[in-house]
């Protein structure tokens, strides 16, 4: 059987790429009689005088037709595994994509749908709108789809009328040989020696939470001798500069320290932090929990999204949207050495439960179970 996988590797890593390439490495380890071909879309070339109007408008065109691309072509293969949404967008219509044998057929993983079903992540601009439609109509030509969580399962099933037999969750791995407990830690240089030393790792988009969380922190430093640590780039500066203004206004600008994204060292950061704050209001999986834990760091986790269906009792739970209750969970662990020992066990325990050699072992059985189903 020869699989297509397609994917818009675009440099960044995050966490659509980090499940596919976990996928995909393990795959290719187990599967001996499947073949596998890379297709990567070539983004649509738009003149730069259009691209610098549309800057203007608000609108960075070259960043979403990166990540949307609208041509497509599907060599000759039984099966195209589309690895993430917004590869599928060439799909809504026939002639965006051409398929060499058209017998051949479509697997689409689907992280989530947070536009169609949460507030804050509705898409205001009337391009992105009309590219996230053409998406939506790609995913629904999918003979099978993959997904992350039994949540998102739901949220595509009702917002896109798709029937719950085409929908596979599959949750994502931990690599154990890159994040795991290391008995001599490195120390980042920006860990404040003598404080409790408090992680996120993240973007800054709405749906991240950071002005709640650091709200919450803010509470919680005057009574205690704390550091806040952020890692990952700000996907939009203008919410880094919203973050920072937030941030003196809380007075907390000596108590928290910005890292640009530097995915080889997160081991150590995770190694080195008290705790993993991640009170995020959505996530389709949520990666920097399980890399936390893997690496022996208590987390404070969101009873919203995926988190309660892959954290489990691992991690301590809280309203993402309630100030008061972000910062009692912070405070709980900051006092309390015996719960963060606590929460660090139960972590290492958890994540066991997530390896990529079984999601890879899964994705093959949608593999075979798409291939020998009757062309409709």
């Amino acid at each position: 059987m020869k699989i297509n996988i397609v994917d818009n590797k675009i440099g960044e890593v995050d966490g659509f790429h980090r499940y596919s390439d976990g996928v995909f490495q393990a795959m290719k380890k187990l599967a001996r009689d499947l073949k596998f071909e890379m297709i990567t879309p070539t983004p649509l070339q738009v003149p730069r005088s259009i691209l610098r109007v549309s800057k203007i408008c608000g609108l960075d065109a070259a960043f979403v037709l990166q990540h949307n691309p609208l041509k497509l072509h599907l060599p000759k293969a039984d099966i195209s595994h589309m690895m993430n949404q917004n590869v599928c967008t060439p799909l809504s219509f026939s002639l965006l994509y051409k398929k060499e044998n058209k017998n051949q057929k479509i697997v689409a993983t689907v992280y989530d749908v947070m536009p169609l079903t949460q507030e804050y992540c509705q898409i205001k601009n009337p391009i992105e709108k009309w590219l996230y439609r053409l998406t939506i109509r790609g995913i629904k030509k999918a003979d099978a789809i993959i997904t992350t969580a039994e949540c998102i399962k739901e949220d595509i099933h009702k917002s896109l009328r798709i029937e719950r037999r085409k929908i596979h969750v599959i949750h994502g791995g931990i690599d154990t040989l890159k994040f795991h407990v290391n008995k001599l830690p490195k120390t980042p240089a920006v860990f404040q020696k003598g404080k409790i030393n408090l992680l996120f790792v993240g973007s800054e988009i709405p749906r991240k939470n950071l002005e709640r969380i650091l709200t919450a922190f803010a509470k919680v430093r005057k009574k205690y001798d704390i550091h806040f640590i952020k890692i990952g780039n700000p996907l939009d500066q203008k919410r880094r500069t919203n973050l920072f203004r937030l941030i003196k206004k809380l007075n907390i600008s000596k108590n928290v320290t910005f890292v640009e994204q530097q995915d080889k060292d997160l081991p150590h950061y995770y190694n080195a932090a008290d705790l993993l704050v991640f009170t995020t209001l959505y996530e389709g999986f949520g990666f920097p929990p399980l890399e936390a834990m893997a690496c022996g760091c208590p987390v404070l986790g969101s009873t919203t999204g995926s988190q309660p269906e892959v954290l489990g009792d691992a991690a301590l739970l809280v309203n993402p949207f309630d100030v008061d209750n972000i910062a009692r969970g912070m405070e709980q662990f900051i006092k309390e050495t015996t719960l963060r020992k606590e929460y660090s066990i139960r972590g290492l325990k958890k994540v066991r439960q997530y390896t990529w050699k079984s999601a890879a072992q899964k994705t093959i059985e949608v593999y075979r179970k798409v291939y020998n189903q009757p062309h409709t």
